[in-house]
Order: C-alpha cells, then sequence, then structure tokens
C-alpha cells in the first residue's frame, strides 16, 4: 500500500487534538477571568471562583502547542529560511487584523460604558502613544498597561514566531549536535534573570515541549534522545512551575499525540478559539462589572457569571464569522509558492 503523504495526513489530523485543546485553553482562560476577574464579585472559598484558579494555566497550554504546531505545519509545507518573510506575512495576516479589531472595539466600550448610570472609572479618553505600542507589542518595553489582559501572551507568540522563522533549520536538522544546541540554549535561556515576564525567555520551557514533540512525531532525530529530552523539559516546567502546570502538559502533549478526532461541538469551539481569547475579558468581564453594583445575592452574581459566559461564547462566535474567518482565509492563501 502507497504510504500516505505527509501532507494529507496533515490535512487528516490538523488536528482533532490542537483543535480540542485550542477549545480548553480558550476557555480556561476565559473563566479564569470571568469567575476571578472582578474583585470582591464572589468570596474567597465560593465554589465557582474557586473552579477558575488555574485557568490562567490555559495560556501555557497554547504556547505548547504552538511549540508543536507552528513547526510542524512548517514541516509540511518545506519551510526554508529563505520563506521567512512569507511566512512573517501569514502570520501577521492571520493575528494582527483580529487583533486590531478587538482594540477598536475595546476602544469602543470604554467610550460607550461611560454613558452608564453604573460606570464608576475616569472620564474617557484615547491615550495614543498607548494605543500605537499596542500596534506593534512595544507595550513590553514601554510598560505601558494592555488594553485587554490577555494581549501580552500575543506578544510572546511573536517573539516565537520570529524566533522559529529564524531557527527552523536548526530544530528540524538532521546534525544531532545542531538540535543538541539549539535545545541547550532554549531551555537555559528561562534561567537567565529577568525582572519581569514580558519575553519569549520566561516561557521557552512550554514552547520547547511542543517543539520536541513535534521532532517526536515526525521522527526526526532518534527517537530515544528526544524522549530524553522531553523529560528534561518536563523537569524543568515541574520545578520552575509546580505539580498542577506539570500535569497539565503533559496531559497537552499526550492529547496532541493520542487524539485524532473530536466531536464537533469542540471544533466549534477550537473554531472560534482565538476570537472567544480576544473578546471574553471585555465582553463577559463587562457583563459582570455591570452587575456588580445591581445586586449583592450571592446566587444571582453565580448565574451570572455563567450568563457572561455563554455572552462572551456568542461574542466570539460574531467576532469569528463577521473578523476573524476572513483573515484566517487569507493567511492560508498565501504559501510558499517557490515550493510548488
Amino acid at each position: 500500500m502507497k504510504e500516505p503523504k505527509l501532507e494529507s495526513v496533515a490535512s487528516k489530523n490538523q488536528m482533532g487534538s490542537i483543535e480540542l485543546l485550542r477549545d480548553i485553553a480558550s476557555l480556561m482562560v476565559c473563566w479564569f477571568h470571568l469567575s476571578r476577574g472582578t474583585s470582591f464579585y464572589l468570596p474567597e472559598g465560593n465554589w465557582i471562583r474557586e473552579s477558575g484558579k488555574w485557568g490562567y494555566a490555559g495560556v501555557h497550554v497554547f504556547f505548547v502547542i504552538s511549540g508543536f504546531i507552528i513547526p510542524y505545519s512548517m514541516h509540511v509545507k518545506k519551510y526554508i529560511f529563505s520563506d521567512f518573510w512569507v511566512f512573517l506575512k501569514k502570520r501577521i495576516v492571520r493575528i494582527e487584523p483580529p487583533y486590531i479589531a478587538s482594540i477598536v472595539i475595546i476602544i469602543a466600550l470604554n467610550y460607550v460604558s461611560t454613558f452608564s448610570p453604573y460606570y464608576g472609572g475616569p472620564p474617557f479618553s484615547i491615550d495614543v502613544f498607548n494605543i500605537l505600542s499596542h500596534l506593534v507589542y512595544l507595550n513590553i518595553f514601554t510598560k505601558e498597561e494592555w488594553l485587554n489582559p490577555v494581549y501580552w501572551t500575543l506578544a510572546i507568540e511573536f517573539q516565537y514566531y520570529l524566533l522559529i522563522a529564524l531557527c527552523f533549520g536548526l530544530v528540524s536538522s538532521t546534525k544531532t549536535i545542531v538540535r543538541m544546541l539549539f535545545f541547550a540554549v532554549f531551555l537555559g535561556a528561562v534561567f537567565l534573570p529577568l525582572s519581569d515576564n514580558s519575553f519569549l525567555m520566561s516561557y521557552t520551557p512550554f514552547f520547547l515541549a511542543g517543539i520536541v514533540l513535534f521532532q517526536l512525531y515526525c521522527k526526526i532525530g532518534s527517537q530515544i534522545q528526544n524522549l530524553f529530552l522531553l523529560s528534561l523539559v518536563l523537569g524543568t516546567i515541574f520545578y520552575l512551575n509546580g505539580n498542577v502546570i506539570g500535569l497539565l502538559i503533559i496531559a497537552t502533549l499526550s492529547s496532541i499525540w493520542l487524539v485524532r478526532s473530536v466531536h464537533p461541538i469542540f471544533r466549534f469551539f477550537g473554531l472560534i478559539s482565538f476570537s472567544l481569547y480576544l473578546m471574553h475579558s471585555r465582553i463577559g468581564g463587562r457583563v459582570i462589572n455591570i452587575t456588580k453594583s445591581l445586586t449583592t445575592d450571592l446566587l444571582t452574581r453565580e448565574i451570572i457569571v455563567f450568563v457572561a459566559l455563554a455572552i462572551s461564547i456568542m461574542a466570539a462566535w460574531f467576532f469569528y464569522y463577521f473578523i476573524e474567518r476572513y483573515f484566517k482565509k487569507l493567511s492560508s492563501l498565501i504559501s510558499y509558492q517557490r515550493h510548488h
């Protein structure tokens, strides 16, 4: 029987596990912000508040996903260094327009909110410098406040895109010494004495876990060697981030490796995961902020958290359908023409 091409395998498997994990990761972060993001909305020890305690770790799941799927896709498409600008163009078209659209929506919502009788914040104003800093992720240098609490992760992801585009030849090299040097330098970067977590170096073990899984999955290098490297990465994650995060990353890697198909409902949530990630804090979070002054009843507030989740999902679907979907398709149309 003729062995299937890697491209056909990718199209079939691209990937039930990835869609499922994007779904889980976005819902984790969403639930974290809705259940715990507004001070004193739910009391300490409340079951809903406690259920969101580890939701922030969805960000780490996203980093592992990117660590795996970006080099995997580059490998399938036979990326070489001369494709750098095409790769970057594809990522910018895919990510930046929805990101910018979400900034516009947030500014509009901030303005509209000032007309509410329950609004208690400062008068509406536009900080041009802050907005311009957002457009090229300069907030990591200027320390300007992000308009959305998830935007900092997009800055980390963009740094990773630049790195993998420059270093893919090292990651996919057939020479053991080359891959080992990349591994040592990239993993070692997490121990650099940085003053904050605004840069990729603080999260290299999560991306590297995905990268090593990619090498294992695509049989780049010795399987025993890759398993050994993966164990080193996981050991670092357990050491630096604790048992809960470590076990979550093992579950993430296992899902990528084992899961091949998922129920359509998970594919739907995977489809809108980026839109949900961008919109939930400023849509669902606003529902909670508005109702904070309208009710003090605990049961009512618990119900409102679920209502805020439902509204966030609905807003994400609209955002995906009318904005993200177009740029996702546009990005897919950009190809490495030289390889066809």
